[in-house]
Formats: structure tokens, C-alpha cells, sequence
């Protein structure tokens, strides 16, 4: 930035949200200020501006040479600082893995492109930071997928009726009274956080993609809780909500860590632990675990890498539904980088999210994600989401998604979110 520019850089007011610098500023006025502007050195970090890249959607751009180039030229367009591609999707990747279905991987070789390192190799000339996109604790539907097939049925976390996911349909309705009134808000076999055997699986399927491409900027973790059931459309009545992590496994572990011998647990019984403090302290203490042990492997063989996570970005029910304690892995310097899906229409909700993703980040940085599809057809509301979450002293912004907004054919339009600009298609 020039020093002959009018404007302060929102890296500065970014800055000043720590305590230490306004004391400062109060202190000696004018003075100070004047010292910050003519040391960039002390500036903070420009505002972070990213695109969640899905491996399939709409588009699928990690299947050839020509479909990788489409990527890399919309994303040359835009003044993106990090590009989230997604690598492991449904037990399947776009890497190649020991652990995980890499046949996406194999069939863009033998189509002549790797699609991750030509994405690395070309953003990295740019400037551009890249990170692999992982769905974690979720397998959509690939009752195949070499995770499921080495550990079976009880990889899948059950309800508090016993029920297991792998019993419920293809709308995520379960069987029996919870399927009457209840369903899954995302669908899919969600996997038991609870199972030691579980965590060590997906940790070496990150260890693959890590150890193949070591120049990698950084891990994002997505799908990393429990899923969260929603009434059905048109449907009243029904009792409590149905809770998950009933396997097994995990009931005897709990028993275990509490120093209870495991009872042989009756439907009431079932319903006092799933309302009781110490059985929810313990899922969201799994959850917490496997990001610590991602965390470790990473720290062991790349601790360069960004460690990063895809969170709900509603305080209660991240904590209270999902079981995701992320305001922790940030305290305790677990994930460097939060980015909450804000995904809403309603700016107010936009600015409470980053307030409160604010107030607890003061170990990692907050960059606050837009559901861009939403208002394709309302650009200037989602450059207002974006001007409200800079205000608020995010330190940056990410749209979903790259299947969402890019087309082949289509009008282009400009978001502006005050400094920074985003083609989106209208």
C-alpha cells in the first residue's frame, strides 16, 4: 500500500482489536498511529479471501486436464488468497491413498493430469495458498468404502434406539419411531468418533495425501461432529430428537472412563444418559480427539501445515447438537484457522456468528464462510454479508462454492466487500 493512500488497510483495524495496541494508541494519540502507517512490517496479514472447490457437483474439476484448467483460470480471475479442494469425498480420493478408494485419482492419470499438484504448481506462482478438503466423519453412501470394509457395521454410529445409520433410507429417515417424525440434516453413513479404530483410520488417510504432496499449504477438516437431526417437513409431535453414538464400543469406553461398569441399558435408561452432562462432555471429547490426533501426525512430519476446520457456525449448536467444541481447538492451538458456515440470508445472524467467532480466536484466525448460492440472484445482500463480516474483524471471507458459481456459460458479476471483488455468476 502506498503511503500517499488516504485509507487504512483493514489488516490495521484488524490489529486493533488487541488490547495492547489501543492501550497504546490511547497513550500517545496521533504519534503512534503515525509510527504504525510508516512500518508495514507491523501491519497485520492482508484479508484472507477463499474458494471451497468441491470435487463433485455441478462441476466435477478434478477429472482431466481441461476441467483443472477451468479452475485454474476462474481462480487467476479472482484476487483469491486460498483455494479449499476437496480430495476425500464419499471414501474416495483424489490422491493416491493406501487407505482410501483413490480410483478418482487413477482415472485423471490415466486421462494425463494429477489434478492436485497441477492446482498446487500454478496457484503457488500466483501467490496462492492450497489446502485439501477433507469430509471426515461423513461417508455419504459408499457402503464400499475401504474404511467400512476393514472395520464394518460398527464404524457407523447408531441412534439412541439402536438403530444404526446404515438403516436408515436414502432421505435420511431411520427406522422405527425416530424415522416418524425425525431425520438426519445432512444424510449419510456419519461415522463413531467413539471408535479408536475409526480415528486411526482417518488419521493415516491424511497421512497419505501429506506424505504425496508435502508441499501442501494446509489440511481442512470438514464433517468433523455429529450429525444433527431435524424434524420432518409437516411433521409435529414425535418426543425428543433422536442422539447418535450409541455404538458398542463407545457406551463401553464411556463406562470405562467413568468408572462404571457397563449395565445392560434399557430404553429409559438410554434416554437418562443421553441428557446426562458426563455422556455429552465425552462425545464432544472424542471429537476433540481425533482433531488432536490429526493435529500430532501433522506435527510430526509436516508442522508447517495449516491445520483447519469447516465449524457450525451457531455457538449453541455446534456445542450443544454437533458436539464440535471448536472454540476449544482454537484456544488450545489445535486448528490454527476456523471457518464457520454461515449460511443464511439474514445479515444479523452474520454478524452475531463472527462476533462470537471472534471472541474466541485469539490463538488462530476466523474466516467467516458465505453460502454464496444463496443469493446468486442478490449479489449486492451477499456483498453486504461480506462488508459486515470485515467490519467485524474476521480475517477474511469464503465463499461456497466453486460448483455453485462458476459455469461454462453465463453472466458474470462483481461483488465488491469493500476492498475485495469476486466474480460470481448471476
Amino acid at each position: 500500500m502506498s503511503m500517499t493512500e488516504p485509507t487504512v488497510s483493514l489488516g490495521l483495524l484488524r490489529a486493533w482489536k488487541s488490547s495492547v495496541f489501543r492501550f497504546a494508541k490511547k497513550l500517545f494519540g496521533a504519534a503512534f498511529l503515525s509510527f504504525i502507517l510508516l512500518n508495514p512490517a507491523l501491519l497485520a496479514a492482508e484479508p484472507r479471501f477463499g474458494l471451497w472447490v468441491e470435487s463433485e457437483g455441478v462441476n466435477r474439476p478434478f477429472v482431466s486436464e481441461k476441467t483443472v484448467r477451468q479452475l485454474l483460470d476462474y481462480s487467476a480471475e479472482v484476487p483469491l488468497s486460498d483455494l479449499y479442494c476437496q480430495v476425500y469425498r464419499n471414501g474416495r480420493s483424489w490422491y493416491p491413498s493406501m487407505m482410501a478408494d483413490d480410483t478418482p485419482y487413477r482415472l485423471a492419470r490415466q486421462g494425463g493430469t494429477d489434478p492436485l499438484r497441477r492446482i498446487i504448481d500454478e496457484s503457488h506462482k500466483r501467490g496462492q495458498k492450497v489446502h485439501a478438503w477433507f469430509n471426515v466423519l461423513r461417508i455419504i453412501s459408499n457402503r464400499n468404502a475401504p474404511l467400512l470394509r476393514t472395520i464394518g457395521a460398527e464404524a457407523v454410529l447408531k441412534d439412541s434406539d439402536g438403530n444404526s445409520l446404515l438403516k436408515y433410507n436414502g432421505r435420511g429417515v431411520g427406522p422405527g419411531r425416530v424415522g416418524k417424525h425425525f431425520q438426519l440434516g445432512t444424510q449419510g453413513y456419519w461415522l463413531e468418533a467413539g471408535s479408536v479404530r475409526v480415528r486411526q483410520y482417518i488419521v493415516e488417510t491424511i497421512r497419505d495425501l501429506v506424505l504425496a504432496y508435502p508441499d501442501i499449504d494446509g489440511i481442512h477438516l470438514d464433517m468433523v461432529r455429529f450429525p444433527i437431526s431435524m424434524r420432518q417437513k409437516g411433521k409435529t409431535g414425535g418426543g425428543s430428537r433422536p442422539s447418535f453414538g450409541f455404538s458398542e464400543e463407545s457406551l463401553g469406553r464411556f463406562f470405562e472412563f467413568t468408572g462404571r461398569d457397563s449395565p445392560s441399558l434399557t430404553p429409559s435408561m438410554i434416554r437418562k444418559l443421553r441428557h446426562s452432562k458426563s455422556w455429552k462432555t465425552w462425545k464432544r471429547a472424542q471429537v476433540t480427539l481425533l482433531v488432536f490426533q490429526i493435529k500430532e501426525m501433522l506435527n510430526s512430519i509436516a508442522p508447517q501445515l495449516e491445520l483447519s476446520a469447516a465449524v457450525v457456525a451457531s455457538p449453541h449448536r455446534s456445542y450443544n447438537e454437533a458436539y464440535q467444541d471448536w472454540g476449544e481447538w482454537m484456544k488450545g492451538g489445535i486448528v490454527q484457522t476456523v471457518l464457520p458456515m454461515a449460511y443464511t440470508k439474514k445479515t444479523n445472524l452474520i454478524r452475531d456468528y463472527t462476533k462470537h467467532a471472534t471472541s474466541v480466536s485469539s490463538n488462530g484466525e476466523v474466516i467467516m464462510g458465505l453460502g454464496a448460492w444463496l443469493m446468486k440472484r442478490n449479489t449486492p445482500l451477499l456483498a453486504k454479508q461480506g462488508q459486515t463480516v470485515m467490519r467485524h474483524e474476521a480475517d477474511g471471507v469464503i465463499l461456497f462454492s466453486y460448483s455453485n458459481l462458476f459455469g461454462t456459460a453465463g453472466k458474470k458479476t462483481v461483488v465488491d466487500f469493500g476492498r475485495l471483488v469476486f466474480p460470481v455468476l448471476k
